[in-house]
């Protein structure tokens, strides 16, 4: 019945036979499955109360469910459900260690939550797997900023400094880092510096004098 509903495009109605079948169902597999389709079709109705509802149900009914696992995550992220994500993306994480997009994403959660300690835990583990990524190395100066431990937060700014001497993010977060550390006549030149590498202000230079 619900599959009828979905296909005439009545996804409220097929939600209801959905929970219905749910509760009826003794297979705690067959229960996730289920919610996990009526989270899709809440979805699509924009119903998102009863979206959570039903991936926290699919997750409670198969722990180990990796599909319930990212609807869930996903879900309460687009949500702005952070501290409701948070687990979810952990236990992605642990499955996967190597996808550093999921860590991202935990760091960053972790930051808009002020959780620093646990931003540059994350922002370093992501770092220790791949030493280039800017933007984990970008977080990780926030959130050891944020937890005045400006000793370390200088040496992962010159750390980025030094790969990427020219690029004018890197340039003027080290200009706002050393504002940051009561530096300002070093943050107006770093800032100077910054602004002499942006590409309009290169292809100015260039220009012959006429």
């Amino acid at each position: 019945m619900a599959s009828q509903d979905a296909d005439r495009g009545e996804f409220a109605s097929a939600v209801g036979h959905l929970e219905t079948a749910i509760q009826a169902e003794p297979s705690r597999a067959l229960r996730a499955e289920d919610a996990l389709t009526a989270a899709q079709f809440a979805a699509a109705t924009q119903d998102v109360a009863t979206q959570l509802r039903m991936v926290d149900i699919a997750v409670e009914a198969n722990p180990a469910y990796l599909s319930a696992r990212q609807a869930a995550a996903a879900a309460h992220d687009e949500a702005g459900n952070s501290a409701q994500a948070i687990p979810h993306y952990l236990w992605l994480w642990d499955a996967n260690p190597s996808d550093l997009k999921i860590a991202s994403r935990l760091g960053a959660l972790y930051a808009q939550l002020s959780r620093h300690s646990d931003a540059a835990a994350v922002f370093g583990r992501i770092l220790e797997r791949d030493p280039d990524n800017v933007q984990a190395a970008l977080g990780r100066i926030d959130a050891l900023v944020a937890l005045n431990r400006m000793d370390e937060a200088e040496r992962v700014v010159l750390t980025l400094k030094k790969k990427y001497p020219t690029n004018p993010m890197v340039l003027y977060r080290w200009a706002d880092f050393l504002e940051q550390a009561g530096r300002p006549d070093e943050a107006e030149r770093a800032r100077e510096a910054a602004q002499g590498e942006l590409p309009g202000v290169k292809r100015r230079k260039m220009r012959k004098l006429r």
